[in-house]
């Protein structure tokens, strides 16, 4: 998923009440072609530097 994608999800989960999210399905964020070291919840579009930090708080 590139930034943008990411970028357009956060707003349009924002719009649609902002609700809690299980982050069940996190992908690398892409940028100008490759991998960068960052990845997204393809849900809600929030963006961590490890898959870890998206459970942290479970």
């Amino acid at each position: 998923m590139t930034y943008e994608e990411g970028k357009l999800l956060r707003e349009a989960w924002k719009e649609n009440g902002n609700q809690p999210c299980n982050h069940d399905f996190i992908d690398r964020e892409y940028m100008y072609g490759g991998a960068h070291s960052d990845y997204i919840c393809t849900t809600c579009g929030e963006c961590h530097f490890n898959k870890e930090e998206f459970h942290k708080d479970k």
